[in-house]
């Protein structure tokens, strides 16, 4: 059965947090093909657009920075259109702030941002969703 797109969306977020944690503070460049594929996530049309919209949105929400592209491949005759490629990718200083936190959900005394790398690694996709559900709460407060 395929994901609906929120689904599809938490579990790109703890990738991409899970990636960028793990290499902070380093940039990454991201192939949506190549980073799904790694991820053992479909790959497909679909989960490419969620991938890449996906970055714009951590971006615009202010969870991360990236040089390339600089703004959506818009057109007002067709759909949004995936990027194939995201250059310097790295947290923001929010982003960062978020996956350092120690929710009170947790008891143990490691931040957000390792968790979420230890569901990646282990494929623990179920709980990744949790988690980024818990990051992007106590980003805005709830």
């Amino acid at each position: 059965m395929a994901m609906k797109n929120i689904e599809s969306f938490d579990k790109c977020v703890g990738y991409v947090f899970g990636e960028l944690y793990e290499n902070f503070p380093i940039c990454v460049s991201i192939n949506l093909k190549e980073f799904l594929q790694k991820n053992k996530h479909d790959v497909n049309e679909k989960e490419e657009l969620i991938l890449s919209e996906t970055l714009f949105w951590l971006r615009d929400n202010n969870f991360l920075v990236f040089t390339h592209p600089k703004e959506k491949d818009v057109s007002h005759f067709q759909e949004v259109r995936a990027f194939p490629q995201f250059s310097c990718v790295v947290l923001s200083a929010k982003g960062l702030d978020v996956l350092k936190k120690v929710p009170k959900s947790i008891r143990e005394g490691k931040g957000i941002g390792e968790h979420i790398m230890e569901a990646v690694s282990t494929g623990a996709k179920e709980q990744l969703s949790t988690l980024v559900g818990v990051a992007l709460s106590s980003a805005i407060g709830v």
